[in-house]
């Protein structure tokens, strides 16, 4: 069953997601900066490498979890391998990755600056809501994989042993 619920909040994220980008472009005309056209190649790498490390996201919490990536129905199971050992926050990044990508393919100054907010906000929630609730939920097992693992940047040392 998670499979299906994680279908369906994928498929409300991404429709919803579109709603407001698409809302927001409507803004543009108000910034006197352009978007050169390069900006369609990275846009659609970004949305391919974004959508892949959340969709490798998205079945390691089904999978592994036994949950989904949405906060109201989120895994049971901690899940520190896979993409997680080397970012606490890897399905955040990806979804970063998309939102970005999808701002350059369509050349939107306001989309680009909606995606930056957005991460501002979802740092937040990771710092003041998430990480203490995991905190609560995991124990030490949460406490010795944050000391061990980078929050959004890799730890170094963790990617050489690899």
């Amino acid at each position: 069953m998670a499979l299906i619920r994680s279908i369906v909040y994928a498929i409300l994220v991404y429709f919803g997601w579109r709603f407001v980008a698409l809302q927001a472009r409507a803004y543009d005309r108000f910034y006197k900066i352009s978007l050169p056209q390069w900006t369609t190649i990275a846009g659609i790498l970004l949305l391919v490498i974004g959508s892949v490390l959340a969709a490798i996201c998205f079945f390691e919490f089904i999978f592994i979890g036994k949950g989904t990536f949405i906060h109201f129905d989120a895994p049971r199971k901690f899940v520190a391998s896979g993409t997680y050992k080397y970012v606490r926050n890897p399905m955040y990044l990806g979804v970063l990755l998309i939102f970005i990508g999808y701002a350059l393919l369509l050349h939107s100054i306001s989309v680009l600056l909606l995606s930056l907010l957005l991460f501002l906000l979802a740092h937040l929630v990771v710092v003041f809501v998430e990480e203490p609730n995991l905190k609560k939920k995991f124990g030490s097992d949460y406490v010795n994989y944050k000391k061990s693992v980078g929050r959004w940047v890799p730890k170094i040392k963790n990617v050489v042993k690899q």
